[in-house]
């Protein structure tokens, strides 16, 4: 008698041992089953900001050819209206219709020229985590 007690006791103490282990298992589960549903979210953010851009530049492939840089980010920002873009992804969208800019540092041209559309009313500017985004100044109707 002594020896099945043993056994069930030692059986009872490795059953216990192997629900601890597959609840601890399972909360870890839950944790990462969280972080992929945060994940896939970005994601799919990630592909609609892509391919709102990328609807953005087919539309004005060929759109900036013969205007100024303030020109054209103005043509650019009007497409984007309330997204606001980032000084990169505007050079980006230059660079895929064509637009040719000279500078050596064509990031800071970008900010030169949307500074200078801040003060002239057309843009504004506003922060976000990822950082600073210009966007078309919204106008009163007269």
């Amino acid at each position: 008698m002594s020896d099945q007690s043993f056994s069930l006791s030692a059986l009872n103490a490795i059953l216990e041992k192997a629900r601890t282990e597959r609840d601890r298992c399972q909360k870890e589960l839950e944790k990462i089953q969280s972080k992929v549903s945060a994940a896939e979210a970005k994601v799919t953010a990630a592909e609609s900001r892509v391919k709102t851009l990328e609807d953005t530049i087919a539309q004005l492939s060929g759109g900036t050819q013969g205007k100024s840089q303030k020109e054209a980010i103005l043509e650019i920002l009007s497409e984007h209206n309330g997204d606001g873009l980032s000084a990169r992804e505007i050079l980006n969208m230059l660079e895929s219709t064509g637009f040719k800019i000279t500078s050596q540092n064509p990031t800071a041209s970008i900010h030169m020229a949307a500074d200078q559309l801040i003060k002239d009313g057309e843009i504004e500017t506003f922060t976000v985590d990822a950082g600073k985004l210009f966007r078309r100044k919204n106008k009163p109707c007269n």
